[in-house]
């Protein structure tokens, strides 16, 4: 249930919409004052974000409607304007990763790395506003119903629209955590003539990723794929995107100086804190009140993957 804004007629406005809308022109500026600080035309962009936005609509609604068929009669009714539900994250970042490169294919785009960079720290502000459109609405909630008096507010609890129960807020953790993501993005896309091309979006994915493991797993209704009810569909993509930032830098490693002691340094570091966040996901969904726990030894676990594989980007840049 979403809180009305403004009532016009029969035109309703709800405040959860009116936040997401305003992550577009939020996401505009913020990719256009740096779109053009290593020289590139700013006019790409009046392309690349209307294309890009409306790809994520589309990814990220299809991606919730695949998982969450039973609440549309069809396909078409869940892309109609107000058929209620959610969207998945992720679909964002794949609507403008698609975006990008299709017109980097038909050359509209002078690289699809550059834009996407460029766009990463935009991306990361962008979703924060996405998050906190949560407040409005129902969705991205904890687990724990929180009962003390005293932590019923932000950042602690929220309200669900139309009920008197408060649950932790992990929306706003996520909004957080997203807005730091977007410092430190700001400040690695400032220093862009020491990276290489795909370095800022590698480091978003790897953040973001993080972020996702950590925030899906606490939200009481997370999306999961319909074959597997254990690790929901944020969880897979966010572990997959990990694991594909440490391969490229692998690969990068492997191609400047050959695999040294440093790396497999990493990759058992990384290996453990792989494991120390799956197993604090099959604690936390095994014993519920372990969650303080758990989701602590998660943090860790999930701390230990995003460290170990910035440092194999470190062992491979000093090689260079």
């Amino acid at each position: 249930m979403s809180t009305a804004a403004v009532c016009i007629g029969g035109t309703v406005l709800y405040w959860d919409a009116i936040v997401m809308a305003l992550a577009v022109p939020v996401f505009f500026l913020a990719l256009w004052s740096g779109f053009a600080q290593n020289g590139e035309r700013r006019g790409v962009l009046w392309l690349y974000v209307p294309l890009g936005a409306a790809l994520s609509l589309l990814i990220a609604r299809l991606m919730f409607w695949y998982c969450h068929q039973e609440q549309f009669g069809t396909l078409l009714a869940a892309l109609s304007p107000g058929s209620g539900g959610g969207f998945c994250m992720w679909g964002v970042v794949l609507g403008f990763a698609l975006a990008a490169g299709l017109l980097r294919l038909v050359r509209l785009a002078p690289s699809a790395a550059r834009l996407l960079d460029a766009s990463a720290p935009a991306l990361a502000l962008g979703m924060a506003l996405l998050r906190m459109s949560a407040l409005f609405n129902g969705s991205c909630r904890g687990k724990t119903i929180i009962e003390d008096m005293r932590l019923r507010r932000l950042p602690f609890a929220a309200s669900i629209p139309g009920s008197t129960e408060f649950r932790f807020a992990a929306f706003f953790l996520g909004a957080l955590l997203l807005g730091l993501i977007f410092l430190v993005l700001l400040g690695r896309f400032a220093h862009g003539a020491r990276n290489r091309d795909w370095d800022v979006f590698l480091l978003f994915l790897l953040l973001f990723g993080a972020e996702e493991v950590l925030v899906d797993s606490i939200r009481y209704d997370a999306t999961y794929f319909n074959f597997n009810a254990f690790v929901s569909v944020s969880q897979i993509l966010s572990a997959a995107a990990i694991v594909t930032v440490l391969a490229v830098y692998s690969r990068r490693g492997a191609r400047h100086g050959g695999v040294g002691r440093g790396h497999w340094i990493c990759w058992v570091c990384f290996f453990v804190g792989l494991c120390v966040a799956g197993l604090s996901e099959y604690l936390v969904q095994r014993h519920g009140n372990w969650q303080l726990r758990c989701y602590a030894l998660m943090s860790a676990g999930v701390l230990a993957m995003v460290l170990s594989t910035a440092a194999v980007r470190r062992v491979t840049a000093q090689r260079r």
